[in-house]
């Protein structure tokens, strides 16, 4: 158990470094606009892409893991996410950072998060799992609030000096906590049992339920179908506060040094978010689906006030309650995923989530950056954001009350069936007595 909370420790650090960098991509989307002298569609290609790579690939990244180990999988995380940064300081072509930074980068995040996931459930079952995960996770909220120190050394060195610098230190930590990512014999023996009886199950069961079969018999289940769109919809939106929303405060006539302030009370906000949905979503009497719409219509409340917000006492309140709300979200996403998709099929419904999540998020450029590059304002892109909330709440909302009504249905056809199966029969005029 002591090694155990070594592990924790270490996936802690891991993510307030990997993700502070990559959640922080507002800072270098500024430096990106100012040196490439590109649109700013452009600029924020190479985030989201990022990001896309750090969920999309999770299928992927998983089997990796499960074939060559932990320790090799994190190891290949780190090398990919400090290469891609150093590549990524000689680069002299925006198309070009999309794959140094947005693919290499993103995908060394996926290659870091999920067997530190795995490998700390070696450790931990049950609540005490949830917990140390919800720990763990809390790191990325604390790299979003070292915003101002990356922003220092963009200032100070430059950002082709600084992603240097910052893929040295990824390397130097990254490497020693990579060490520590293993569990012991006995378990890993356990796990190694655990997957030879799976498999003896799945070849018995393939024939009958194959891998494409369950997609499709998902895609038929209707309040499934309707809430990915809505998985998509947000994502777009959510992208905007991590890619681009450093350009709308920019041109809102604040410094780096204010904007890289401003991120990191939005980072705080997103520790509280994390740790009430955390802690507090099993208290509330309601749904997980019902608590994410109300999330989602929250976040949507604070978005709308972003322009309205004309003092910088104000747009630090809202951008912090946005903060605390994308926290929500982001922490809330996997069980409202598992929530809408059948019990039987929940692997496949947060694998789909993932694609879903991840190409919304590639879509939110081509979506708030191309408002701005024809319009010279993003304020009509964040009208969309907030359409787009509003839309993925109603899809949300349809699918918990056809699920709802589907499953009061199923139970009182059950419970006439029930009822008609103690009537006693009349064997001669098959009627009952």
């Amino acid at each position: 158990m002591n090694w155990g909370y070594l592990v924790v420790m270490s996936g802690f650090i891991m993510y307030t470094l990997f993700y502070g960098v990559l959640y922080n991509y507002n800072l270098l989307n500024i430096e990106f606009k100012h040196h490439f002298n590109a649109s700013a569609t452009g600029t924020a290609l190479p985030g989201s892409i990022a990001i896309m790579s750090s969920g999309v690939s999770a299928s992927v990244v998983t089997y990796i893991y499960q074939v060559i180990g932990h320790r090799k999988t994190i190891c290949i995380g780190v090398a990919l996410s400090s290469l891609g940064l150093l590549a990524t300081s000689f680069v002299h072509d925006i198309q070009v950072v999309c794959i140094t930074y947005g693919v290499m980068f993103g995908l060394g995040c996926a290659f870091m998060h999920l067997p530190f996931v795995s490998v700390t459930s070696c450790y931990f079952k049950g609540r005490y799992l949830t917990r140390v995960l919800c720990f763990q996770f809390v790191g990325a909220s604390v790299g979003l609030s070292l915003a101002p120190g990356i922003e220092w050394l963009y200032s100070r060195y430059s950002w082709r000096v600084a992603l240097r610098i910052i893929a040295i230190v990824l390397t130097v930590i990254g490497l020693p906590c990579t060490a520590v990512a293993t569990g012991n014999r006995s378990q890993e023996e356990n796990i190694n049992e655990d997957s030879k009886d799976t498999k003896k199950v799945v070849k018995k069961s393939r024939k009958q339920t194959s891998s494409l079969f369950r997609y499709m018999t998902l895609m038929k289940t209707f309040n499934y179908v309707i809430s990915m769109p809505a998985f998509l919809l947000m994502s777009v939106s959510v992208a905007f506060s991590y890619i681009s929303l450093g350009i709308y405060l920019e041109n809102a006539s604040l410094n780096t040094a204010t904007i890289s302030l401003i991120l990191s009370l939005m980072g705080a906000g997103d520790i509280v978010g994390r740790l009430s949905i955390s802690f507090g979503s099993m208290h509330v009497p309601l749904s997980l689906t019902v608590q994410y719409i109300l999330v989602i219509i929250t976040t949507a409340g604070f978005t709308v006030a972003i322009p309205f917000s004309t003092t910088q006492t104000s747009l630090i309140v809202v951008l912090t309650g946005l903060g605390m709300t994308r926290g929500m979200l982001f922490t809330a996403v996997v069980s409202a995923a598992i929530d809408v998709a059948p019990t039987a099929l929940s692997a496949e419904g947060l694998a789909m989530m993932y694609i879903f999540f991840g190409t919304g998020t590639f879509l939110a450029p081509y979506v708030t950056d191309n408002i701005y590059d024809k319009t010279g304002s993003y304020k009509l892109g964040i009208f969309v954001c907030v359409g787009t909330y509003i839309l993925a709440a109603a899809l949300f909302t349809i699918g918990h009350i056809y699920k709802r009504y589907t499953n009061r249905s199923n139970m009182h056809s059950e419970l006439m069936e029930t009822k008609f199966e103690s009537v006693p029969m009349d064997e001669a005029t098959e009627q009952p007595v």
